[in-house]
């Protein structure tokens, strides 16, 4: 039998490269020659019918005999239309798609679903998937599905074939009017249907002590942030339930609030969040704001323990700083919140350091974090001396002048050629990520930049206005937007 060439497929038996033809048999792959020569007319004993069969078959039986009455490798089934034959045997018209070699798409290169050359709304052909298909397609107006234009409105706009036609149907759940083009039940019942469907889907997997509460948090969630909200993210939320109901199991009961954020160091973080006000509306849950903060400032405290790999010498500096808090708050001088606050501009200093070829911590280095964040010269100041005293580090922050701006060294003419030659090669900017900010800044707000300041790009912040800006020596240079889109500022350099 032919079939569709896989790429970079070889004949079995002669090895030449398949272009336009693929018979297989067995599991191989033969060209047109080794097939005619390979395969001959006989009388099948079976079905008597005169087939192609392999020259060495004994007795003469042709592969659809040899797989018949046998049952579908992958469903089982033994009634059924026969769509492949595979060396592991045969395989049902519905299963044939999962044994399929596809081509790759020529958009997004992949090749896990059937391509086919497309016509697109231009007249062109393309090699394409469903998916990149769909997105050559324009959006109707009216339904909101990506589908091939029938016809447009006044205002240009594309409509679908069914929205064109029918325009609206009546909604088979609760007969109310939508756009035809969206099938047989309109969109709130639509959502509200498969958020009934997935949170039964998951309240099975679920033991006694929180199966009816997920039922119940589907339903408070659907009041509290819609239907469409619901639907597309109660799944986000069975992790969470699967890990309180694994603690449930053991306690054999529900867990109160201290044990969750003790046991979940992520309690307090985002989505979980929901799930506490759920339990605090039903009267399961009591949620205590001083366990609270003290167990979001014990999981910020680890975070940043683990901000450095165990073999670099800034954990070792994190992890003795830490013990000399640690000592601090066990004579009850400072708080897990004073812990969190004075590591925090510890971790971000050190961090600094890696931006320099020496990395360890000196004058130079300090004096331009300082000129970045001079907020943080009282908080950083226990930790540079903590750094001096006991690994002989010379940092003094006392010695370091105020952070102030001064006017760029170099005239606007000199700036401007600059920053010209830079955006002419979007390629220099990358490699020279540095350079280009101080350009920049110099030339667009005429201030200079210190030598041992390091602009991270992930300091450049957007405005409500979508403007980029950052943040330096407390006050804010907005930045050309074209030049630091979401792509580049994700680049690691």
């Amino acid at each position: 039998m032919k079939y569709r060439v896989p790429e970079n497929t070889s004949c079995d038996y002669c090895s030449v490269l398949l272009t336009d033809w693929d018979y297989r048999y067995q599991g191989k792959h033969y060209c047109k020659k080794c097939y005619h020569y390979l395969f001959h007319y006989k009388i099948c004993i079976k079905c008597n019918r005169r087939r192609k069969i392999y020259y060495s078959q004994r007795p003469p039986i042709c592969k659809f005999c040899q797989v018949k009455d046998k049952p579908c490798i992958r469903c089982k089934k033994t009634k059924y239309t026969n769509g492949k034959i595979t060396k592991y045997g045969p395989v049902c018209n519905s299963c044939a798609k999962y044994y399929t070699q596809y081509k790759k798409c020529s958009t997004c290169k992949q090749n896990n679903g059937p391509t086919s050359n497309r016509t697109l709304v231009d007249g062109s052909q393309k090699l394409l998937c469903q998916k990149c298909y769909d997105k050559t397609l324009p959006t109707c107006n009216s339904c909101g599905y990506r589908k091939k234009p029938f016809s447009y409105q006044l205002n240009r706009k594309p409509l679908c074939k069914t929205c064109s036609i029918e325009v609206t149907r009546d909604c088979k759940e609760c007969g109310g009017k939508f756009p035809a083009g969206f099938g047989h039940v309109c969109s709130d019942c639509h959502y509200q249907n498969a958020l009934v469907k997935k949170a039964t889907f998951i309240e099975k997997a679920m033991s006694k002590h929180t199966a009816q509460h997920f039922i119940d948090f589907s339903k408070w969630l659907k009041l509290r942030r819609g239907v469409l909200f619901a639907s597309t993210h109660i799944q986000n939320y069975q992790k969470y339930f699967f890990q309180i109901d694994k603690l449930s199991i053991q306690l054999d009961r529900l867990p109160d609030y201290e044990e969750l954020l003790a046991t979940f160091p992520h309690a307090t973080q985002g989505k979980n969040l929901l799930v506490h006000l759920y339990f605090k509306s039903v009267g399961v849950l009591k949620i205590d704001e001083a366990i609270k903060d003290k167990y979001a400032n014990l999981n910020l405290i680890q975070k940043y323990l683990n901000t450095f790999q165990k073999d670099d010498y800034r954990s070792n500096l994190l992890e003795s700083y830490y013990e000399k808090l640690l000592h601090k708050f066990k004579a009850k001088r400072i708080t897990f919140r004073s812990i969190r606050l004075a590591l925090t501009p510890a971790v971000k200093f050190l961090q600094y350091c890696n931006n320099f070829k020496n990395e360890t911590p000196n004058m130079y280095i300090l004096e331009g974090y300082l000129w970045i964040y001079p907020g943080q010269r009282s908080s950083l100041a226990e930790f540079t001396n903590f750094l001096s005293k006991q690994f002989s580090y010379e940092l003094k922050i006392s010695m370091i002048p105020q952070a102030k701006l001064e006017k760029a060294h170099e005239s606007q003419e000199l700036l401007q050629q600059r920053l010209i030659k830079i955006l002419r090669n979007p390629q220099y900017q990358r490699e020279h990520q540095q350079y280009f900010f101080k350009i920049t800044i110099g030339y667009l707000h005429n201030i200079h930049i210190p030598d041992n300041v390091y602009i991270d790009l992930k300091n450049v912040k957007k405005d409500t206005q979508d403007n980029s800006y950052i943040r330096l020596c407390r006050e804010i240079f907005y930045l050309p937007s074209l030049y630091f889109k979401e792509k580049d500022v994700n680049l690691k350099y």
